[in-house]
């Protein structure tokens, strides 16, 4: 006995969800919910990085004009002056940044024809730019990224929404639901 009114509070329940036994609704909508997982990082920008722009060289003003450059380009410029470490460096530029401006220093490479990246111990994110003995410009301005803004990881996920009781007399006893989508 026991068993039998299982089954029938089943039949029952599957009844009711189905929509067959019942007062279900016939009024019900599916609308697209996004769905969004977190926001993507956002995209490093100039005015993010602390930059020190060092002459390796023996020629005059190239710190200045190249910090000018770099600051109608956005970035944050710090010290402009000759390489405190005096490295006259070979090539057109060395890029020192620490451990915390891995990012800054790629954003700073991209400014440069042929950088020479060189990572050192020091705390913080800024970014260390000398010049060398074949730096004659910057590099074209790189062209700007699609966003700087974090963006939410979104996908557009099903949502039914209804009332329980019926807005419209059903026409016939076989389940029905009358669905429409809209774009969000």
């Amino acid at each position: 006995m026991l068993v039998a009114l299982l089954v029938l509070a089943g039949l029952v329940a599957a009844g009711v969800y189905t929509g067959v036994l019942g007062g279900g609704s016939d009024d019900v909508s599916v609308q697209q919910v996004p769905t969004c997982g977190p926001a993507t990082k956002a995209a490093l920008r100039p005015r993010d990085v602390r930059l020190n722009v060092y002459n390796g060289t023996s020629r005059a003003g190239l710190a200045g004009d190249t910090a000018e450059t770099l600051r109608s380009r956005g970035f944050a410029v710090g010290t402009v002056a000759n390489d405190p470490k005096d490295t006259h460096p070979k090539g057109t530029a060395v890029v020192r940044y620490g451990p915390k401006g891995v990012a800054a220093a790629k954003l700073v490479a991209k400014q440069l024809p042929s950088p020479k990246p060189q990572q050192d111990k020091r705390k913080g994110g800024s970014v260390d730019l000398v010049l060398g003995a074949k730096f004659d410009r910057l590099a074209a301005a790189p062209k700007p990224t699609a966003s700087a803004t974090p963006t939410p990881s979104c996908t557009t996920a099903p949502a039914t929404t209804g009332s329980t009781k019926p807005t419209t007399k059903p026409t016939s006893r076989t389940p029905t639901s009358r669905a429409t989508s809209k774009q969000g």
